[in-house]
C-alpha cells in the first residue's frame, strides 16, 4: 500500500510527472493491497490480536481523513504516514506478543 503514495511523493520531490500508465498501475496495486489487508484481517481475526485489527481500523480512519487534504501532495503524505504508522504498530505488537527482544 505504501508504494502508491510513495511514488507520488518521490515524483513531486524530483519535480517530475508520473506516466498515466504508472499512476493507473500504482492505484490498481494500492486498491488490491488494501482489499488484501482487510481480507486477511477479517479471515484471521480469531488468530491475530484484536490490537492488530484496531491498528488497521485506525489506519483506515486516517486514510479517510487524508481525503480532506487541500493539496494532492498533502493527501499522499497523510496516506503514507497512516500506512507507515500502522506497519510500525503491527510490528511492535508482533514483537511484544511473540516476546521477541530487541537486538
Amino acid at each position: 500500500m505504501k508504494w502508491y503514495p510513495s511514488e507520488h511523493i518521490d515524483a513531486a520531490i524530483e519535480n517530475r510527472e508520473l506516466d498515466k500508465e504508472d499512476k493507473d498501475e500504482y492505484w490498481k496495486r494500492y486498491r488490491e493491497a488494501r482489499r488484501n489487508v482487510w481480507r486477511i484481517a477479517d479471515a484471521s481475526s480469531f488468530l491475530v490480536s484484536p490490537k492488530v485489527h484496531e491498528a488497521i481500523v485506525e489506519m483506515e480512519k486516517e486514510l479517510g481523513e487524508a481525503r480532506t487534504a487541500d493539496w494532492w501532495l498533502e493527501h499522499a503524505e497523510q496516506q503514507y504516514a497512516a500506512i507507515q504508522k500502522c506497519l510500525v504498530r503491527i510490528k511492535d505488537l508482533a514483537r511484544h506478543e511473540l516476546d521477541v527482544k530487541d537486538a
